[in-house]
């Protein structure tokens, strides 16, 4: 299993890098510039919602919330769903 990772900008306003890392185990970690403590997730919490001006939020059930571009959002989304396979993959081979 690998871990998978999606390195990007986010949206405005915030518009500071960001690395994702999407762990088949079921989690996600977040890294973002200027920040000290990284955002983690499970991935059962996580949706993505199309906004008003045509970028995409990621949220984190009520704990936090990022923007993404649409092109950053569908990538993200389908390691997420790469990860989801993999364990599942993972669980039928046991």
């Amino acid at each position: 299993m690998y871990i998978h990772v999606h390195r990007c900008r986010l949206a405005l306003p915030n518009a500071v890098h960001g690395a994702f890392f999407v762990d088949p185990t079921g989690t996600l970690e977040v890294e973002l510039a200027g920040k000290t403590e990284p955002l983690h997730a499970n991935l059962a919490e996580l949706s993505f919602w199309p906004d008003e001006i045509g970028d995409c939020r990621l949220c984190c059930g009520q704990h936090w919330q990022l923007r993404l571009k649409p092109d950053d959002a569908q990538s993200l989304q389908g390691l997420i769903s790469d990860a989801r396979e993999e364990l599942a993959s993972l669980h039928r081979d046991l």
